[in-house]
């Protein structure tokens, strides 16, 4: 339920087996890029971890992109579709429905390529106005909200559960 701990008598949280973590939220998004040939897979999985980590504001250590297992190779031979699972840890309290809407409308995706000279160059977009060729190079196949809960934690419940209610 995204309580804060207890604080102790130095006013910082108190660390407690049983006290809940506020609650956190993963975006996990699969997105299909089109790769121009001879772009460094690993490189490019960067940028684009490098580049979600700047649009949804947390650092490049909470933003995972792997390459799905169908283009798994060091170099991509020629121009072909790669699929990302892109899964980023929000910061406490940011507004997950928000980044959604973003994403899907395409206002987030584009912006996520055109801060990244990498990304323009490896989808073979214009700089000059790499924004234009987004739609065509990047395409979102879903994006879902996972919540991150402390521990074992059971549905919503409120408060402390009473003891087993017999069935009708």
């Amino acid at each position: 339920n995204g309580t804060p701990a207890p604080l102790n008598k130095k006013g910082l949280p108190k660390k407690c087996r049983f006290c809940e973590v506020p609650s956190q939220q993963v975006l996990d998004m699969s997105i299909t890029y089109q790769v121009e040939d001879g772009v460094d897979l690993s490189e490019f999985l960067g940028a684009v971890a490098a580049s979600w980590a700047e649009v949804l504001s947390v650092p490049v250590s909470d933003v995972k992109a792997t390459a799905a297992a169908s283009s798994n190779r060091r170099r991509l031979a020629a121009r072909k579709p790669v699929a990302v699972e892109v899964e980023a840890l929000l910061s406490e309290g940011d507004d997950a429905a928000a980044y959604v809407e973003c994403i899907e409308s395409s206002v987030c995706v584009t912006q996520s390529v055109v801060n990244s000279p990498f990304l323009v160059n490896a989808l073979g977009l214009d700089p000059a106005n790499p924004a234009a060729g987004v739609a065509g190079a990047v395409s979102v196949t879903s994006v879902t909200v996972v919540p991150v809960t402390g521990g074992p934690t059971p549905g919503p419940t409120p408060g402390p559960t009473p003891g087993p209610t017999p069935g009708p």
